[in-house]
């Protein structure tokens, strides 16, 4: 198995496609079996032929990719501006299989997990999942939770494209098709793993409390008492820096295995309080909730998320060294989060040096809590791949 990665920042088309395929020939010496192609700041019809001519050119077994906002590889993340990141790799051994659903035939799929297993599956049981989708047309959270009954216990990684704000401005990459909508993804299988790794950027404030009462995606008791009584009494406790964040955003941290003790902070799922309710005390949050479940509140700042990714990083780098990375960050992190730029490509740089990589500024990133896999904001979602012969 292995990788090469390139980067862009050329405006200039014919320079573009040179810088970002020439680096990847000198380096494979063969046609990859799989490249992934991420662009941002170009309109849909430069985005739509940078993608065929790079694929052209490279003549992959399968090409993945979409438009975005902003880029990520090696150490540099462009933001905002024109650029495109390229990642490819031979992988002896490796089944690929492409797929992709329009919002129609997710729904369809959704409702047919024999369906939707058979779109999922080569011809060997997948060992992970790389897909990326439009924002504005695919039940990205409903699509998980299918994925992962008709293939429990297989990684997905992945994120939303970004490269518009409107239905029908984004790009996604599936070997010759360039479309506007959708999901459109990869399963790989045999000599191949992925291991997940998802900073969510948030830091706990105050204590664990045991949800009472709820419906649907809203949090009427905690401990027999509203919601937003007990949040304000935890609020009065905090420290001043910590209550001023607290004002700027209120996360609940949902803890998704209720088994493991204590919890850590691979067992919670951050989700956005979305509103309260100050005449029922009942509290909103962006997510599903339960009676029995365990909650705690978060902040979210610069220092609390440079500090859970450096802490996660250093765990992996205990592991196998990977092969190569794929960084989804998400669009309210760089520079509109952390003082100085590339943070999170700098740090996994940095834990990794030389490794190849790629990925893009995402609106919602696509990683694993708990053994499952959820749509995320405000994360940093990393797949790392390495060769495994084990299957």
């Amino acid at each position: 198995m292995r990788f090469a990665s390139s980067l862009s920042s050329a405006t200039l088309f014919s320079r573009l496609r040179d810088e970002l395929v020439a680096p990847i020939q000198e380096t494979l010496q063969e046609a990859p079996d799989l490249a992934l192609l991420f662009i941002s700041g170009f309109d849909a019809d430069v985005v739509n032929e940078l993608a065929r001519e790079v694929r052209d050119w490279l003549s992959p077994r399968v090409f993945l990719g979409c438009s975005c906002e902003g880029v990520v590889g090696g150490d540099r993340e462009m933001e905002q501006r024109p650029a495109a990141s390229l990642l490819a790799g031979t992988l002896p051994g490796v089944g690929i299989h492409p797929f992709r659903f329009t919002h129609a035939e997710a729904v369809q799929a959704m409702q047919d997990p024999v369906r939707l297993r058979a779109a999922l599956s080569g011809s060997r049981p997948p060992r992970a999942t790389l897909l990326v989708g439009d924002p504005f047309s695919t039940p990205i959270q409903e699509l998980l939770r299918a994925i992962t009954d008709a293939a429990p216990e297989v990684p997905v990684a992945g994120g939303m494209a970004s490269g518009g704000y409107e239905p029908g401005a984004n790009r996604l990459f599936l070997n010759s098709l360039v479309v506007p909508d959708g999901v459109v993804g990869v399963t790989l299988s045999g000599n191949i793993r992925l291991v997940p790794l998802v900073s969510q950027g948030c830091r706990p404030v105050g204590p664990h409390y045991l949800i009472t009462s709820a419906a649907g995606n809203v949090i009427e008791t905690l401990g027999d008492r509203p919601a937003l009584e007990v949040m304000r009494e935890m609020a009065s406790g905090l420290s001043p820096d910590d209550l001023r964040l607290l004002q700027e955003g209120v996360f609940a941290g949902l803890v998704i295995e209720e088994s493991a003790d204590p919890f850590g902070r691979g067992d919670v799922l951050i989700r956005q309080v979305a509103q309260a309710d100050a005449e029922s005390g009942a509290v909103a949050v962006s997510d599903m909730v339960r009676a029995g479940q365990t909650v705690q509140f978060h902040v979210r700042d610069a220092a609390g998320a440079d500090a859970e990714l450096r802490r996660l990083l250093a765990r992996q780098q205990r592991g196998i060294a990977p092969a190569a990375a794929l960084v989804f960050t998400c669009n309210g992190r760089g520079t509109r989060l952390f003082p100085q730029p590339d943070h999170d490509a700098g740090l996994v740089n940095a834990a990794f040096p030389d490794l190849p990589s790629a990925g893009f500024i995402a609106m919602g990133e696509i990683g694993m809590v708990g053994g499952r896999p959820y749509l995320h904001s405000h994360t940093a979602s990393i797949a790392f791949l390495l060769p495994d012969d084990s299957a």
